[in-house]
């Protein structure tokens, strides 16, 4: 509770507290006494940060010096009318807060928070709302970024859902002569669509890998793909597996198509398939040796799904 003989100091953070050069009204402050509160650059009052409305001109027009706090504004004997409208408010603002002002009392530090509220617990996720540029929430994150996933597997399902990788359709663009087809199956084009998972070699793998666990939502256009790893499944143990092979897949397959672009010798579909086997179980092992209860039943899951194929 806020006693009424307490003066509130609202603290302004639309500026990260990083940038320490800045003004006090966009820095985190503590609570301090009066004396030490900043007529020009604290939220002291309802119209914000002074020296934001009146500019350094403000010194002159209002008398106050650049250095004064706003005790010492409380103990001046002041009281001045001006041409100009703001100049009067801010004089208001003064001999309201000399009113309920008691020397010796603390002031209360407020946080700015989401729809201009202020609280006295400091949220970092509110701030951060409020510094960053908000942007579109990017489609299928949720399968993108999630917990115990593998960060290179993660970082290449971005640009892939991105479209950002160098696929014979994006290269192209750069130089008209450039070899657009693609290097697993010899299609002219090779699209990001198409190599995940139309291409015959790519479409084997995914068969292979995903559709014993998939079996009716089985599918091989991507944004169907996408939209299935990026829904909510009851069995969270199923679902991190889905979300896993489906990254692994991807960084498997566009690594062989890049081996195949640069000479190397093409690797047969079951020796892909052997290798994404051995990275989910590896997976799986490592989560369970780690201590975590988490996907403790991976290990079951995954063996189930595969005994059919061995």
């Amino acid at each position: 509770m806020v006693k009424e003989s307490q003066k509130i100091v609202a603290v302004d953070q639309d500026i990260p507290v990083i940038d320490m050069s800045l003004e006090r009204s966009r820095v985190s402050m503590q609570i301090v006494k009066a004396c030490e509160t900043s007529f020009w650059f604290d939220s002291w009052s309802s119209l914000g940060c002074i020296i934001e409305k009146l500019g350094e001109r403000g010194y002159i027009d209002l008398g106050i010096p650049k250095t004064a706090t706003v005790g010492e504004v409380m103990a001046m004997q002041r009281r001045r009318h001006h041409r100009t409208g703001l100049l009067n408010q801010i004089e208001e603002e003064i001999t309201k807060q000399r009113m309920c002002n008691i020397a010796g009392e603390r002031d209360i530090a407020l946080w700015k928070g989401e729809k201009d509220s202020y609280r006295n617990k400091f949220v970092t996720s509110e701030t951060w709302r409020q510094i960053r540029n908000a942007k579109p929430e990017m489609e299928g994150y949720k399968g993108v970024w999630f917990s115990h996933s593998t960060p290179k597997y993660s970082f290449i399902t971005w640009l892939v859902s991105k479209n950002r990788m160098a696929t014979g359709d994006r290269m192209v663009l750069w130089n008209q002569h450039v070899n657009t087809s693609c290097s697993l199956c010899d299609e002219p084009m090779e699209t990001r669509d198409h190599l995940f998972f139309v291409c015959t070699y790519s479409r084997k793998v995914w068969e292979d890998i995903a559709k014993p666990i998939l079996q009716h939502r089985f599918s091989l256009d991507w944004k169907d793909i996408l939209n299935y790893v990026c829904e909510r499944d009851s069995d969270k143990t199923r679902n991190f597996i889905i979300k896993h092979v489906f990254q692994n897949t991807i960084h498997s397959v566009w690594g062989e198509r890049n081996a195949r672009r640069h000479g190397e010798q093409p690797s047969p579909v079951g020796k892909l398939v052997k290798m994404i086997d051995k990275n989910m179980r590896n997976k799986l092992s490592t989560i369970r040796c780690g201590g975590r209860l988490t996907y403790e039943d991976g290990l079951q899951f995954w063996f189930a799904s595969r005994q059919n194929l061995i």
